[in-house]
């Protein structure tokens, strides 16, 4: 359902995460753990009849987000060749996880202001 704001940031969140895929030259546990975030956030779109476990797996690639800036620094301070740190230097491309985390992040909340909705006319019943 592209008419719902969530989805247009989960879609955002995604193109994002793309990008930087192709932009952020990093060494494979990095690209594993983005494109693993890519994939949940591109799957969490066609969830939009099961609203907590969208909500779950927002979080989820939130966290696998987190993780990609934990194995960023980690690599970074691991190794030290010359070869190597010219694809690790600081990008403009590494702030684009970042953003991708801020749409999974308003996408979930958006997704949990739609459960409440829900919930409320429920109520009204």
């Amino acid at each position: 359902m592209i008419q719902r704001v969530q989805t247009l940031y989960l879609i955002g969140a995604a193109l994002i995460s793309v990008i930087c895929l192709f932009i952020q030259m990093c060494i494979w546990p990095m690209a594993l753990v983005l494109g693993l975030s890519l994939l949940i956030n591109i799957y969490t779109i066609f969830l939009y009849n099961n609203r907590k476990l969208q909500a779950k797996f927002c979080l989820f690639s939130i966290l696998l987000l987190v993780c990609w800036y934990i194995l960023y620094v980690v690599c970074w301070n691991i190794f030290t060749s010359d070869d190597v740190k010219e694809y690790l230097h600081p990008l403009w491309a590494a702030v684009l996880p970042f953003v991708s985390m801020i749409f999974s992040f308003l996408a979930r909340k958006a997704i949990i202001a739609d459960e409440n909705l829900v919930r409320a006319a429920d109520r009204i019943r």
